[in-house]
């Protein structure tokens, strides 16, 4: 969690100067872990990737099907669709209208104002805290960003970066034409076509929800699902791949232990791997002990 956010709940402010306390079955709370996605995955770049990206998987179920967007490409999000309600970080949650009332009455005026224009949230990277998911708000600018704990059933929808890839919604965007990071898209998908891809950041959060939130400078946040070891030569022929795009871009790449950056892959050494317990400084990310 980022130090001097806001964290609250549906049901008021919770402290987190301490640990939380371990949800019962375990200290990183019952289905937290490594866990398969039914169905074929596309993988990425020479074949680098392998199995399944770990995932948060919360004990109370969803009464709700998850529907998507129409005329979106279905394979991604029943890839996602299991037994029990289950996000990753960058997952983008919309919020039952009737659940927002109670949701913003602990809630920095700014957020219950953007989630009344926009009821729509993000799925932060920490681990489920008393059966709540771990969520951010986003607002009109860098400063207005909250950290919240929602209830799993107060979500109606999910939007998975790698289903705003697939929908390819960006192509026929009505800001397409002055925002320089929608139009870069078209280069990237070509680039990431046999990889588990989607945009995140501002502009991730525009596709889903059609609320503007990117600007013409805005960077271009792609989020890499990489279970399989990606080495330096191959990230830094990718890095040079995108550094010819017109636009700058970011690469979250989701390793099972965390996210990293593919510049640090690329360059070799460490790596700054963001985990939900926090972040961890390793040789290699494929390497270490998720638990």
């Amino acid at each position: 969690m980022s130090g001097g956010l806001p964290v609250v709940s549906a049901f008021g402010p919770i402290d987190l100067s301490y640990p939380p306390p371990p949800l019962a079955g375990g200290g990183k709370g019952e289905g937290f872990g490594a866990a398969g996605i039914d169905g074929e995955r596309r993988h990425d770049l020479a074949d680098f990737l392998s199995d399944p990206e770990p995932v948060l998987a919360v004990d109370t179920p969803s009464p709700y099907p998850l529907p998507r967007g129409e005329g979106e490409d279905e394979k991604p999000q029943r890839e996602r669709q299991r037994e029990r309600f289950v996000t990753v970080p960058h997952d983008l949650l919309r919020i039952d209208v009737t659940a927002i009332a109670e949701f913003t009455k602990d809630l920095p005026g700014w957020a219950a104002s953007s989630l009344a224009a926009a009821p729509w949230v993000v799925v932060r990277r920490a681990l489920p805290f008393g059966g709540l998911l771990p969520i951010g708000i986003r607002g009109s600018g860098r400063s207005e960003r909250c950290a919240a704990w929602l209830p799993p059933g107060a979500v109606v929808e999910c939007r998975t970066p790698e289903d705003l890839a697939a929908a390819r919604a960006w192509e026929k965007h009505p800001r397409r034409a002055e925002i320089p990071a929608l139009t870069g898209l078209d280069a990237v998908a070509a680039l990431f076509s046999r990889s588990d891809w989607g945009p995140a950041g501002s502009v991730g959060f525009e596709l889903a929800t059609g609320r503007s939130t990117a600007n013409p400078d805005s960077d271009l946040d792609i989020v890499l699902r990489a279970p399989g070891r990606i080495g330096p030569d191959a990230a830094g022929r990718l890095l040079a791949a995108l550094a010819a795009l017109p636009v700058r871009i970011d690469v979250a790449v989701e390793t099972p232990l965390g996210a990293c950056s593919l510049a640090e892959i690329a360059a070799g050494g460490t790596v700054v791997v963001k985990t939900p317990t926090g972040p961890r400084l390793v040789r290699d990310p494929w390497a270490e002990p998720v638990a």
